[in-house]
């Protein structure tokens, strides 16, 4: 479970390493990635998704060897969101395996300043 917070707006790359029930580093070579966030939280959630990124829009995987990876959340992914949302990243290896590492929390927080710096 791993739960994150941010600021409504802001732009924010939300970092993850991937490991196997060992601890060491998944291997994430010929991966793909979906990550979607839903308004809730792990026990009651909506089934349907506030937030959608993928290896072709939004994840990057930045070190394949040590399984990093990043999720780029950008001021209009959130400007309008506040509360907490269920988020969950799944991954499809080369075979079509299909895990699902990563879930938990994200809580938004409300901004004061809107539209970022002039």
């Amino acid at each position: 479970m791993r739960n994150f917070s941010a600021t409504a707006g802001d732009t924010m790359p939300v970092f993850v390493i991937i490991t196997d029930q060992a601890g060491a580093a998944m291997n994430l070579t010929g991966v793909t990635a979906i990550w979607q966030a839903s308004q809730g939280t792990p026990a009651r959630f909506s089934p349907t998704p506030v937030l959608t990124k993928t290896t072709d829009a939004g994840i990057t995987i930045t070190n394949a060897a040590a399984g990093e990876l990043q999720i780029d959340l950008e001021p209009a992914d959130t400007v309008s969101l506040s509360g907490d949302f269920y988020h969950e990243l799944q991954l499809t290896d080369a075979s079509g395996a299909v895990t699902t590492p990563l879930k938990g929390v994200m809580h938004i927080r409300k901004q004061l300043v809107v539209g970022g710096a002039a």
